[in-house]
C-alpha cells in the first residue's frame, strides 16, 4: 500500500472513531435518564468496534427489571465480553458511570447471583453446566456453590442408577467434589454387589483377590466366612487361613476348622490335628477355652449381688458381684467395688486392666471405657482402637465419636462412615438416623446417607419403616427415603409390625404400610391414653360415640354398648366389665364366662387371674377353677404363675403345684426360669 493510501484509511478510521465515541455518552446519558430504547440502539451501533463500555451498558440495560429488555443470560453475556474487551487499568467515565475492570466484576457477580438464585429454586443439571462455562467470573464461593449443587445432582442421579462403571465415571471427572469419599464408598459397595451377585464362595474369593483396598472387603471376609461356617467347608476355611491371613475373622476361621476337625478330644486326634495345623495359633488357650465352653453358666442373684450357677443348679462362682452379665465368647462382664472387669468361667481376671464401663465380646471385640476414654478391644485385652466415646454395639453397628464428630463403624472394626455427624443413634433394623446443624437424615448399613431435610426422625422398625417431623408435621419414610405416608398429621405412633395410630385435630385413624388406611382419621383421640390402648397389632378400637373393635380387614365389629370396659380379644375371648364386675365375652358379645369378677386379666396361653370374694383364681378360656388362694397370684412366664402364699408356690397352666416353699424367681432370657426355695435350694425350669 503507498503512502497516501495509507493515510488515507487511518484518516477513514480516525473520523469512524470520533463518531463512535461521540455515541458513547449520548447512550449513557440515555441511560441515566432511563431511555433504554435509545440507549440500547446507541449501545448496539457501538458493539462492532469492540467497545467494553457499549457491552457494560448493554449489560446494565438486560439486567435492570424495569424495563421490556430484562433478559438476565444476555446481561451476563456482554458483561463478561466487556471484561474481557476491556484493558487492565483502564477506566472510562459517561454521565457518572464508571467502566472499569472492578464495576464490570462486580455487575457480573450480581447478574450471576440472580441467574443462580433462579436455577436454585429448580435445580437442573444441565442449567447448571451452563451457569458454571457462561459465570466464570462470579464470586468464587457462588462458583464453588453451583458445582456443590451439579455434583449433588449427579451423584443423586448415580446413586439411583447404581452402577459401579457410573459412579467410577463421576470420581474420574469430579476429583475435587466433596462428594467423591462418598462416592468412592459407593463404588466400592457397587463392585462388591456386581461381582459377589450369586453371591458363592468362588466370587467372594476372586472379589478378595481383585479387590484387597475396596471399602467392602470386610463384608466379603464376612461372607465368605459364614458361608464356609454355615457349609462346615474345612476345604475353603483352609484356603480362606492360608491366603487371608490379615482378615478379622483369621482366628475365628481357626477356631472353626479346630472345631470341624476335632471331635472326641483324645489325645491322638488332637496330636494328629496340631501335626497338620502346626501354625495353629491356640495351641493351649484355646484348647482350655473349648473345654470351658462346655459349661453353661447362668448369672444368679441374691441378695443384691450376683454369682453364676450350673445347669443343675449348683453355685459355681460365688456370690460377690454388684452386676452381672451373661458369658459371651467365653467371658462376662461384672462389677465390684464400683470396677468393672471380665472373668472366664474359672473366675479369673481375663486382663489386667479395670474399666468404668464394658460390654459383652462379639466377634472378638468389646467396647470399654477407661480413664474417660472409649477403647474397641481384643480378646486378648489388647487395644485396637481408641476414640472419645464408643457405644455397645448394636445391630452389628458401632457408634463412635472422635474429634467432636460421630462416625460408625461394622462389627469388626472397620470404618462404615468416618466421624462427620454432630449426633448418630443406634442402628436398627438396618439403618440409624443421624444429625448435622439441627437437620435429621439418616444412614443405612450399606454405607448410604440420605441428606438431613428434616426436624426429626424415630428408629427405623423391623419393617424398614420411620416417622418423620417435617414442618412440624408427621410423616412415615422407607429406608429409600420415599414418603410412605405425607408429612400431614399432628402425632403418629407405631402401634404393631404394620400398623400405626394417625392423629390429627384430635382425630384418630389407623394406617397400614401398605399404604392404605384401616380406619379413617375421624375417630375421637383420647391423649391420655398409651397406643396399645387402640391397637394390638390384630384388633383395632374405634371411638366415635360408641365403641368398638374391627380386626385389619374391617370384618368382624364388637360394639361396646353398655359394657363399661371392653378389651381386644385374647385367645378367643373379650375380658369386659360391666356393673363393676368382670367377665368374659366371645367374639359375637355372647357371655361366654359370666360377669362376677371383681379384677380380671387377659387370657394368655388359654389361662387368666381373677379374683373372686378376696381370693386368687386361676381359671382357663371355659371359666374352670384352676387354683385358687387367698394370696395373690402373680404371672411370672409363659405358662408360669407364682402364689404369693406362706410356702410360696410356683404353679403351671393347669393349676399344677410345680415347686413349693419358692423364695424368689427369676427369668432368665426369657428362655429360663431360676428358683430359689425356702431352703437355699437352686432349680431351673426351662420354658418352651
Amino acid at each position: 500500500m503507498n503512502r497516501h493510501l495509507l493515510y488515507s484509511f487511518f484518516l477513514l478510521l480516525s473520523l469512524q472513531n470520533g463518531v463512535a465515541s461521540g455515541k458513547l455518552p449520548k447512550a449513557f446519558e440515555a441511560l441515566k435518564i432511563y431511555d433504554y430504547f435509545k440507549a440500547k440502539e446507541l449501545f448496539y451501533k457501538q458493539l462492532k468496534y469492540n467497545d467494553p463500555c457499549a457491552r457494560y451498558g448493554l449489560a446494565l440495560i438486560y439486567y435492570r427489571n424495569d424495563n421490556p429488555f430484562h433478559q438476565l443470560d444476555s446481561a451476563l453475556k456482554y458483561c463478561t465480553q466487556g471484561f474481557n474487551h476491556l484493558n487492565n487499568g483502564s477506566t472510562q467515565t459517561f454521565s457518572g458511570f464508571t467502566i472499569d475492570r472492578g464495576s464490570l466484576s462486580e455487575l457480573c457477580d450480581s447478574i450471576s447471583s440472580k441467574i443462580y438464585a433462579k436455577i436454585e429454586d429448580a435445580p437442573d443439571i444441565l442449567l447448571l453446566e451452563k451457569f458454571l462455562h457462561s459465570a466464570y467470573l462470579a464470586n468464587p464461593s457462588l462458583l464453588e456453590k453451583a458445582f456443590n449443587l451439579r455434583d449433588e445432582l449427579e451423584y443423586e442421579k448415580i446413586i439411583r442408577f447404581n452402577k459401579s462403571d457410573s459412579t467410577r465415571s463421576f470420581i474420574i471427572t469430579h476429583p475435587q467434589s466433596k462428594l467423591v469419599k462418598d462416592a468412592s464408598f459407593q463404588y466400592d459397595r457397587q463392585l462388591f454387589e456386581e461381582q459377589t451377585s450369586g453371591s458363592s464362595i468362588e466370587e467372594y474369593f476372586t472379589f478378595l483377590k481383585r479387590n484387597p483396598n475396596n471399602n467392602m472387603i470386610n463384608s466379603s471376609y464376612e461372607k465368605l466366612f459364614e458361608l464356609c461356617r454355615k457349609n462346615s467347608d474345612v476345604k475353603n476355611l483352609k484356603r480362606f487361613i492360608d491366603e487371608f491371613p490379615n482378615s478379622p475373622q483369621y482366628n475365628e476361621a481357626w477356631k472353626l476348622l479346630f472345631s470341624l476337625s476335632v471331635h472326641t478330644f483324645n489325645n491322638e486326634e488332637l496330636q494328629s490335628f496340631l501335626n497338620e495345623y502346626p501354625r495353629f495359633p491356640f495351641k493351649n488357650s484355646i484348647l482350655k477355652e473349648l473345654e470351658l465352653n462346655k459349661i453353661s453358666l447362668y448369672p444368679y442373684e441374691k441378695e443384691e449381688l450376683f454369682g453364676y450357677i450350673n445347669e443343675k443348679g449348683e453355685l459355681r462362682l460365688k456370690i460377690e458381684y454388684e452386676t452381672a452379665t451373661a458369658f459371651q465368647e467365653g467371658l462376662a462382664v461384672v462389677s465390684k467395688n464400683d470396677s468393672v472387669f471380665y472373668i472366664n468361667k474359672e473366675n479369673s481376671r481375663a486382663f489386667d486392666s479395670y474399666y468404668e464401663e464394658a460390654f459383652s465380646f462379639r466377634n472378638g471385640l468389646a467396647p470399654v471405657k477407661k480413664n474417660g476414654v472409649g477403647l474397641l478391644i481384643n480378646r486378648q485385652g489388647q487395644t485396637v482402637q481408641t476414640f472419645e466415646e464408643i457405644n455397645e454395639i448394636s445391630d452389628d453397628i458401632y457408634i463412635m465419636r472422635t474429634g467432636g464428630k460421630y462416625g460408625a463403624m461394622d462389627a469388626y472394626g472397620k470404618i462404615l462412615f468416618e466421624p462427620q455427624f454432630d449426633k448418630i443413634g443406634d442402628f436398627k433394623n438396618g439403618a440409624a438416623y443421624y444429625s448435622n446443624e439441627g437437620k435429621y437424615g439418616f444412614l443405612t448399613k450399606q454405607g448410604l446417607v440420605f441428606k438431613a431435610e428434616y426436624e426429626w426422625i424415630s428408629d427405623f422398625s423391623e419393617t424398614g419403616a420411620a416417622i418423620i417431623k417435617q414442618g412440624n408435621l408427621y410423616g412415615i419414610i422407607n429406608t429409600e427415603s420415599k414418603k410412605i405416608l405425607e408429612s400431614e398429621y399432628d402425632q403418629i405412633v407405631k402401634c404393631s409390625r404394620d400398623i400405626y395410630l394417625v392423629i390429627k385435630n384430635n382425630f384418630y385413624g389407623f394406617f397400614h404400610l401398605n399404604g392404605c388406611f384401616l380406619a379413617p382419621v375421624n375417630f375421637d383421640y383420647m391423649r391420655d391414653k398409651p397406643a396399645e390402648f387402640y391397637s394390638n397389632g390384630n384388633w383395632l378400637r374405634l371411638i366415635k360415640k360408641n365403641e368398638a373393635m374391627v380386626d385389619q380387614n374391617g370384618k368382624v365389629q364388637i360394639e361396646k354398648n353398655d359394657l363399661e370396659e371392653m378389651n381386644f380379644p385374647s385367645c378367643g375371648l373379650i375380658k369386659a366389665k360391666k356393673k363393676s364386675k368382670f367377665g368374659y365375652l366371645d367374639k359375637k358379645l355372647n357371655i361366654a364366662i359370666p360377669f362376677k369378677y371383681t379384677t380380671a386379666s387377659d387370657f394368655i396361653d388359654s389361662t387368666a387371674i381373677v379374683t373372686l370374694k378376696e381370693q386368687y383364681l386361676l381359671i382357663d378360656i371355659h371359666g374352670k377353677e384352676l387354683f385358687r388362694s387367698d394370696e395373690k397370684i402373680e404371672y411370672k412366664a409363659s405358662g408360669i404363675f407364682l402364689c404369693e402364699a406362706e410356702d410360696g408356690m410356683l404353679l403351671n397352666k393347669k393349676g399344677e403345684v410345680l415347686f413349693k416353699e419358692v423364695n424368689q424367681v427369676q427369668n432368665y432370657n426369657n428362655h429360663l426360669l431360676i428358683i430359689t426355695l425356702n431352703n437355699g435350694q437352686i432349680k431351673l425350669l426351662r420354658l418352651r
